[in-house]
């Protein structure tokens, strides 16, 4: 069953957990977490995934630092949609980084912004008068 899970800020599509007893790279170029002998699960899940190449899959015999168990992790980018909005105007006070509008006659305005898996993105606002 796949799930998305959240670890520091970035969200993923997580695979289930498959059991690993050594060989090659069952994955290569691939995203993964991982469990070592010694981890316990609840550890491992904060730690942000790697690709596979950078990891021993092979055993040796008797090592804490063996694999055990991966999941396949795909990196789920935020839905972004464009919001537009006419508005009325009869008086704006706009203060931005660079300049001050002050509008005192009637006008409209297209308010433009993107919505980021359903928030505001405050980086995105525009305002264009018409």
């Amino acid at each position: 069953m796949n799930n998305i899970v959240e670890i520091n800020g970035k969200r993923y599509k997580a695979g289930d957990w498959k059991i690993w007893n050594g060989g090659e790279n069952p994955v290569p170029g691939k995203l993964v977490q991982w469990q070592l002998a010694r981890d316990t699960r609840a550890e491992i899940l904060e730690y942000e995934p790697v690709e596979s190449v950078h990891l021993r899959w092979n055993h040796c015999t008797k090592l804490k630092t063996n694999i055990v168990c991966y999941r396949v992790m795909e990196e789920v980018k935020p839905e972004v949609v464009e919001v537009v909005r006419w508005v009325e105007v009869d008086s704006i006070i706009y203060q931005g980084v660079c300049h001050t509008i002050n509008l005192r006659k009637e006008s409209i305005a297209k308010i433009t912004y993107n919505l980021v898996d359903g928030v505001p993105d405050p980086k995105s606002i525009k305002m264009e008068l018409v």
